[in-house]
């Protein structure tokens, strides 16, 4: 019967691998996660919101908040869409006469987040909805310190219904009234 022989099939030492792992779970715990939850009413009856930020980890030193009717995030993005497809198509064209064309990308058609207001942040703020009923879709970004930009927007969307009605149940007569 032969001996088998189980060898490392790596030749790092022990000393560097362990040095490895310790600087890679030192840095792992020193960065902390950061994170902000908004929260807001899904329904509101009047043209502004109140919005509650929750963080976890850094505190952001900035933060903004973009406002678009719903529908018209969708129809920028099939139009930038659009625009890289005769961006493509153009490239296409020239390389048949000019194998250096370079390619050079679409202008976005919709800026939103470059245009945006950034104030300082607190854990309350009051969002102007816009004129008019409807759904509206709200993404907000946040920016720490040393950030000259947000890495990260996020959002989520509330319905503007100013007409809501009061409902008084007559029957049975304990004079019980609800407002949705």
């Amino acid at each position: 019967m032969r001996a088998i022989s189980l060898q490392p099939t790596t030749n790092i030492p022990l000393k560097n691998l362990t040095l490895t792992l310790s600087i890679f779970f030192l840095a792992i715990i020193s960065c902390q996660a950061r994170a902000v939850d908004t929260h807001f009413p899904n329904l509101v009856g009047s043209n502004s919101v109140t919005v509650t930020m929750t963080v976890s980890g850094d505190l952001p030193e900035w933060m903004a908040v973009n406002v678009k009717k719903a529908g018209l995030r969708e129809l920028a993005i099939e139009e930038n869409i659009k625009a890289t497809r005769d961006a493509v198509q153009k490239w296409k064209e020239e390389r048949k006469t000019n194998s250096t064309a370079k390619y050079t990308p679409a202008k976005s058609s919709s800026r939103d987040l470059d245009n945006v207001k950034w104030i300082p942040f607190a854990t309350n703020m009051l969002v102007d909805l816009g004129p008019g009923d409807g759904k509206r879709d709200l993404l907000f970004g946040f920016r720490y310190k040393g950030e000259s930009r947000c890495l990260h927007w996020s959002g989520s969307g509330v319905v503007v219904s100013t007409d809501m009605t009061l409902i008084v149940i007559t029957e049975p007569a304990q004079h019980v009234t609800s407002q949705p």
